[in-house]
């Protein structure tokens, strides 16, 4: 178990890095976005991390749904709800400080898809396309992860070139709700980061970050 701790602790170091904005290194201070697509699977892979529970080998570990593009994600985005009981690897502790910066890294990651969000509820959404081609994209997923499962001969990883190919109007609202999947995860594991990172926000008048910030407490039913 100490050795799967470790792993699955360094995978979520990693994965979570991509929501950290680099520091530019060239005049006048520029850095591109992270692409939608990394924050996508970085999102469903940290979402799929934080609901594993350690179990033996024989016995089923994953019990998820797994993230399917949607063609209509701004809407999607009104639908989600929190899961049960999130939970970091084992053994695997942040301080309160790489907490806060967590938080801060994964607001900025949802701020830099320039999208209007929380998105308007009584907006009407022009869908976002998904060619005939990428109906049914599942991200990363074989069926040897669903519960009695076994191995396909044909993976579904192929699912790649297809997310690749959509626009970029339709990677940007699918990251965007597989953050605000994971963020009813990080709400419910760091609710306290969340308000710290909110009242610094507040004094700093940055609103976009503030709103954004209560909407996914809000709909983890976790505001105040």
């Amino acid at each position: 178990w100490v050795e799967r701790g470790a792993a699955s602790s360094a995978l979520f170091r990693c994965f979570s890095s991509v929501f950290a904005t680099k520091p530019h290194t060239l005049e006048p201070p520029f850095v591109k976005p992270t692409p939608p697509e990394l924050l996508l699977y970085a999102a469903e892979f940290l979402h799929l991390l934080l609901h594993l529970k350690e179990t033996e080998p024989s016995e089923e570990a994953v019990q998820q749904t797994p993230f399917k593009l949607l063609d209509d994600a701004a809407r999607a985005i009104h639908q989600v709800k929190p899961e049960k009981s999130p939970s970091l690897p084992s053994g695997f502790r942040l301080s309160r400080a790489e907490e806060e910066q967590l938080v801060s890294d994964f607001i900025g990651a949802m701020l830099q898809l320039n999208l209007s969000l929380p998105p308007d509820p009584k907006a009407k959404f022009a869908p976002a396309s998904l060619e005939d081609s990428a109906k049914d994209v599942i991200l990363g997923w074989d069926a040897c992860m669903e519960p009695g499962g076994v191995t396909s001969s044909s993976s579904k990883t192929s699912e790649v070139p297809r997310v690749l190919s959509q626009s970029s109007e339709c990677l940007r609202w699918n990251a965007a709700l597989a953050l605000y999947i994971l963020g009813m995860d990080f709400s419910q594991l760091f609710q306290d980061a969340f308000e710290s990172c909110i009242a610094r926000w507040r004094k700093k008048q940055e609103q976009g970050k503030v709103l954004l910030a209560q909407d996914v407490l809000h709909r983890s039913g976790l505001a105040k």
